[in-house]
């Protein structure tokens, strides 16, 4: 089966656009999951502070959990461009 960016060609998205928004969606959904372990409950926001942050954090290979928010913020700020790019046209 093909991955969703080898499916570009039908897509109405430009590659690159494709690329990170799928990026951002594996991101999320790993640090979803990982969050509903840690928590043994649904997860609904990312602590932003503490042990579990930094638990977290190392999960994911990263220094810190100041990095790992950072890293989110990033990923966010990715698929917010990218959104209103394809839908506002901006």
């Amino acid at each position: 089966m093909p991955s969703a960016i080898d499916l570009h060609p039908i897509l109405p998205l430009p590659r690159e656009t494709a690329r990170v928004l799928l990026e951002a969606y594996d991101f999320e959904k790993a640090l979803l999951r990982s969050l509903r372990l840690a928590q043994a409950r649904p997860a609904d926001c990312l602590p932003t502070a503490g042990h579990l942050l930094a638990r977290l954090a190392r999960e994911f290979g990263l220094g810190s959990g100041r990095v790992l928010v950072e890293r989110y913020r990033d990923v966010s700020g990715e698929v917010r461009r990218h959104y209103r790019a394809v839908v506002a046209g901006t």
